[in-house]
């Protein structure tokens, strides 16, 4: 599986807004949700995914991780938009929350 998205290195932030993060996602085109449909294939995980991951290993404060808002996928990578991010997911290494 593989995730497809926009993604961005962002500063992590305990305490108070990630600037950062908000910047990000209100940069986010207004047509992102309807050019990731079409690649939404993978059972349980259909809809728009916020994922972050790649984290420093201390996790400190100010260190960063990646950031993507995207879509679960099984299309081969040489068929995805080139403009898109893409995170390569081994099977069994991940785990969604549906936080509604």
């Amino acid at each position: 599986h593989r995730l497809l998205g926009a993604s961005a290195r962002l500063p992590l932030v305990y305490s108070g807004t990630n600037e950062a993060l908000v910047a990000f996602q209100r940069g986010l085109p207004r047509d992102l949700d309807a050019r990731l449909a079409p690649f939404a294939n993978v059972a349980g995980l259909d809809g728009t995914l916020s994922v972050s991951t790649d984290f420093a290993p201390d996790r400190a404060d100010g260190s960063e991780f990646t950031f993507l808002i995207g879509v679960a996928t099984t299309v081969d990578a040489a068929e995805l938009p080139a403009e898109l991010s893409t995170i390569e997911v081994p099977e069994l290494t991940w785990v969604a929350f549906d936080i509604s």
